[in-house]
């Protein structure tokens, strides 16, 4: 994982992981299938709402050990942190 210095880091990051963000994402949210493309869209859109949907999976999973086992769980916790990005458009 890139470091995450700007918005265009953040949106790589979501890029080179989407596929373990998706799969979190299922695990930890209640989301209905048709809600996956509304999600996908959203990162084709990078539309920063997507930042949300990033957090409440994360608040929603346990604080358990084997979560970090989870791939791609560091990037998630990564992305929910620097969402500060967002504050700063420039890229």
């Amino acid at each position: 994982m890139k470091p995450i210095n700007n918005l265009s880091d953040w949106w790589g990051n979501v890029d080179e992981h989407w596929n373990d963000l998706v799969n979190i994402i299922g695990m930890y949210r209640d989301v209905r299938p048709d809600e996956f493309k509304r999600i996908e869209e959203m990162k084709d859109n990078r539309d920063e709402a997507l930042w949300s949907i990033f957090q409440r999976a994360w608040s929603d999973a346990p604080d358990k050990p084997y979560i970090h086992e989870i791939p791609s769980w560091y990037v998630l916790c990564d992305l929910c942190s620097e969402g500060w990005v967002f504050d700063y458009k420039e890229i």
